[in-house]
């Protein structure tokens, strides 16, 4: 049919209601420092940049960016990802509080119950890489021909957790090029978008 392939915003965006209206703020504040990624020199025709928030067991993009010449991910606003798999769930998952973390870890054992010790095991080393780097990775871990990094956001009212990836095809983008030309731009991004820092007289010089 001719919506084949193609994302509809009915049961992704506009099935959120009132959350897609108060993530309005963060997409805004998001979309340039996203169109600076998007461009990031030696990797911009291949990667697509996204803004996402969790919907129950799934991560939601709100809004997506890429290069005009981008040849690269066709996911839009609306698409759904797994929170286990890629690298935008697990930033999701590996910046949560501990026992709301167990909680949708234990919700997604019960739907998923053959990936529930594969996604436990990845959710660590997502924990793991945050702590290290400021991003998680998923290099070929939810399809195989798409490499990824993401990193946490938390909203300014300190409720809610974004999440930001910037990934592209495998054939394109390697895992050396995502770390080595995205992973820092990427990290200092969400914590800036992040106000979980107090402002002081050093962070306000």
């Amino acid at each position: 049919s001719e919506h084949k392939g193609a994302y509809q915003l009915g049961p992704g965006i506009l099935g959120l209601g009132y959350s897609v209206l108060s993530s309005m703020e963060m997409r805004e504040r998001a979309l340039p420092i996203m169109d600076d990624l998007a461009r990031t020199e030696g990797i911009a025709p291949a990667v697509t940049v996204a803004l996402a928030e969790r919907h129950g067991l799934k991560a939601v993009y709100v809004a997506v960016r890429r290069a005009p010449q981008t040849v690269s991910l066709t996911l839009e606003v609306g698409a759904r990802l797994p929170l286990g798999a890629s690298a935008m769930g697990r930033a999701i998952l590996a910046s949560m509080p501990g026992a709301e973390r167990e909680s949708v870890l234990a919700e997604l054992g019960r739907r998923y119950p053959e990936h529930d010790a594969e996604t436990r095991r990845m959710v660590a080393v997502a924990r793991q890489e945050l702590a290290e780097r400021g991003y998680v990775s998923s290099f070929g871990d939810w399809k195989p021909e798409i490499n990824g990094i993401a990193a946490p956001i938390l909203s300014p009212d300190g409720e809610r957790i974004f999440a930001m990836n910037v990934g592209g095809p495998s054939f394109l983008v390697s895992p050396e090029m995502l770390i080595e030309k995205v992973g820092p731009k990427l990290a200092l991004a969400a914590r800036d978008l992040s106000l979980t820092r107090p402002m002081s007289a050093e962070t306000a010089s």
